[in-house]
């Protein structure tokens, strides 16, 4: 009978320590899953701060892009006041009049043009070259 009890007492020990490990090892696991809760929490608020930076941003790129746009009608529509006014605007919209193109001179190319920032033909985008007649 005693060793019975004995054996008895040897099974519940073991019993009693497997089940304080099992508990220790889940309250281990618990506060892993907390730790990385937290972590988790973090990267999202991190990641939806940069969310809202990024809108913050787009709206400023919008609002700058739409005053660059807004500035750029009012320009053009400047020059376009201004060239109606000399009557050039109508000159640009039917062209030359060809009594007037007849009096431009005629003028031969030379390389020392280029100090003045003559390279190219406005229309063509063509370099000029030595000799070239221009008008």
């Amino acid at each position: 009978m005693h060793n019975e009890s004995f054996a008895f007492l040897i099974f519940w020990l073991i019993l009693s320590f497997v089940l304080i490990f099992s508990y220790i090892c889940l309250l281990f696991y618990g506060w892993a899953q907390i730790k990385k809760s937290a972590s988790a929490k973090k990267s999202t608020l991190q990641l939806l701060r940069g969310v809202h930076h990024d809108v913050e941003m787009a709206n400023d790129m919008y609002e700058s892009a739409l005053n660059n746009i807004q500035e750029e009608i009012v320009r053009h529509q400047t020059t376009v006041k201004i060239l109606r006014e000399y009557g050039i605007y109508n000159m640009i919209q039917q062209g030359v009049n060809p009594a007037h193109f007849i009096k431009i001179r005629v003028v031969t190319y030379r390389d020392s043009f280029i100090d003045f920032g003559i390279v190219r033909c406005f229309i063509c985008f063509s370099n000029y070259k030595e000799g070239d007649r221009l008008k």
